[in-house]
């Protein structure tokens, strides 16, 4: 594999990370994984029991969600998440 090939491809990215990205807990990111948000579902492959995000998987979902932008309580309340 070339260098090119594996810089597009990219560091999977764990679901803290991705969390600490948007500033989202990384609760609402794993429920985005299994249930969806808005119905999409953020795609993931899982390792065990954690879950690893491509980086071309979380640049789409992102795209998505910065088409139709919440807070981040709003996103959390929505994945059932939030604190009362």
């Amino acid at each position: 594999m070339s260098q090119d090939s594996q810089e597009s491809k990219g560091k999977m990215l764990t679901t803290v990370d991705a969390a600490q990205e948007i500033s989202v807990s990384d609760e609402t990111i794993r429920a985005w994984i299994k249930v969806g948000f808005r119905g999409r579902k953020l795609k993931a492959s899982r390792y065990g029991r954690q879950f690893r995000i491509a980086p071309n998987e979380w640049a789409a979902f992102k795209s998505y969600l910065d088409s139709d932008p919440l807070t981040a309580d709003q996103e959390d309340a929505e994945a059932g998440t939030g604190q009362p």
